[in-house]
């Protein structure tokens, strides 16, 4: 009997921490690496919040240079809404910021580091594709794979696994599979619209 009760605390236990640890938020990615290697993106908080109460950040770009062999830093500018759980940037140096989250879930950066835009989910999203996306106690798994096509960025969803860069993670509602979508950021319009394979730009 006094077994029992003790596995059932410490179970209990391991549970509270499983549910604390995916409640109080996920890990946030602070650097990123271009495809052909020779960008390089760093993100830091200075550790003091805004008037909303999210931490103030700044983002660094750096590119290799051949002729010394090093990485040079090239733009460093601040930015809102925290710090991304994922962060994608292109071989000429665009920046795109994903927060796993209704709000501000995706933000855009030129290559001198201006906002091309914040987008909300319901900016590009409908809610039938918002609700479908799984759900974890501080995530909404609404992004699955994203990539680079010269100034545009092509992005699908909702996420088929959960991602969290450091578990444990609680879900509290599953992905629909009978839905997904794919869209495109357009980094010269600032735009982002439903992708269609026949208007892309041939490699």
């Amino acid at each position: 009997m006094k077994t029992t009760c003790v596995l059932s605390l410490l179970l209990v236990a391991c549970c509270a921490r499983i549910a604390h640890a995916d409640f109080a938020g996920p890990t946030s990615m602070t650097r990123a690496i271009s495809p052909d290697g020779n960008t390089v993106v760093r993100l830091k908080s200075d550790g003091k919040r805004e008037a909303n109460g999210l931490r103030r950040a700044s983002a660094s770009r750096y590119v290799f240079d051949e002729a010394t062999n090093t990485f040079t830093h090239r733009a460093t500018f601040e930015f809102s809404d925290g710090l991304p759980e994922l962060i994608y940037v292109s071989d000429e140096g665009n920046i795109v910021m994903i927060n796993l989250g209704e709000l501000a879930a995706l933000r855009a950066f030129d290559t001198e580091g201006k906002a091309v835009g914040t987008w909300d989910l319901s900016d590009f999203l409908t809610k039938r594709e918002i609700k479908a996306s799984a759900q974890t106690g501080s995530t909404l798994q609404w992004f699955e794979t994203g990539r680079f096509e010269n100034d545009r960025f092509l992005f699908s969803g909702p996420s088929s696994t959960i991602k969290a860069l450091v578990p444990p993670f609680t879900v509290m509602r599953p992905a629909k599979r009978s839905v997904s979508f794919t869209e495109v950021l357009d980094f010269k319009s600032g735009e982002i619209t439903p992708y269609n394979p026949l208007t892309s730009p041939k490699e």
